[in-house]
């Protein structure tokens, strides 16, 4: 009786067991004049590489050298050479950190604003069960020069439409330096007619988020603080450069843009419809590729 194709391609497909290797960095830690050493975890997309090994392990192979004495039969991940960040002294540098319950409330005050990681889910109620402190890497082939400090919350969460609750992870920058600009348009008109002129105001995001208005958090969000630069773009429909707003006052790079809007593209005559307008912020001192976008849609009749 002959095999079928699907018989063969089945005998041939080779049974496989997965290996994955977290990063872990230990680092000293100073507390009342004595000095122990700390295991941080590392968490993020790349923070993890997987290695792939035959599930039946040839004769005299153990589980104890099977890494050394079998061929993998696939990696998925990518991997980055760290080390300790030091100035002109040659002293190790450092940051300082938020407390717990400071980058609590910002994460529930902001939310995706100063997130690492994204939930694409509707939730009506988040309680954050407890809290540690780790390093953030990101994916293999982003730009990336520091690991970045930050807060892992045991997150609680209540789906909208479900109410089902659910846990998971939410990765907050345990530190301002570390986090995103702000990107907020402070005065977006709710209409306007095409042909007009149209003029947005973003936040400042060398100002405070107590000072902008943003409870009482007494920082700068952005890697140099107040004493940084950030550029501001904003586009219309989406982030490309042919959708770049030219302003008609030309102050290119600043906070605030005049343009003439547009007609809405799905708009048919005598129907209301929508102009999105994106503004990106980017940290440009930041070693991280620290860039945050926000959308406002206008009302165009």
């Amino acid at each position: 009786m002959l095999a079928s194709a699907a018989d063969v391609a089945a005998a041939e497909t080779p049974v496989v067991q997965q290996v994955i290797y977290s990063r872990k960095l230990t680092a000293p830690s100073v507390v009342a004049s004595s000095v122990s050493d700390v295991t941080y975890t590392v968490v993020g997309p790349g923070a993890k590489q997987k290695v792939y090994l035959p599930a039946t392990l040839p004769p005299g192979v153990t589980a104890a050298n099977m890494l050394t004495a079998v061929d993998p039969l696939g990696v998925q991940g990518g991997w980055r050479e760290i080390e300790p960040l030091v100035n002109a002294a040659g002293e190790q540098m450092m940051t300082t950190l938020l407390d717990a319950a400071t980058a609590a409330a910002l994460y529930l005050t902001l939310d995706d604003d100063v997130t690492m990681n994204s939930l694409p889910i509707n939730v009506s109620g988040r309680q954050i069960l407890s809290s540690t402190l780790a390093y953030w890497e990101g994916s293999a082939g982003n730009a990336q020069g520091q690991l970045i400090p930050v807060f892992e919350f045991t997150v609680r969460f209540t789906e909208t439409e479900t109410s089902a609750v659910f846990e998971d992870f939410v990765y907050v920058p345990a530190s301002s330096d570390y986090l995103r600009p702000l990107a907020l348009v402070v005065d977006a008109p709710a209409r306007a007619t095409p042909g007009d002129p149209v003029t947005l105001t973003a936040a400042d995001a060398t100002q405070t988020l107590a000072t902008l208005g943003i409870g009482n958090f007494d920082f700068v969000m952005g890697y140099l603080g107040a004493d940084g630069t950030y550029l501001y773009k904003w586009y219309i429909g989406g982030v490309s450069p042919e959708n770049e707003i030219m302003d008609l006052n030309h102050s290119d790079g600043l906070n605030k843009v005049t343009f003439t809007m547009p007609e809405p593209a799905s708009a048919d005559d005598g129907r209301e419809g929508n102009v999105a307008v994106l503004l990106v912020v980017t940290d440009t001192d930041s070693p991280n590729a620290s860039a945050s976008t926000t959308v406002v849609n206008i009302a165009v009749q």
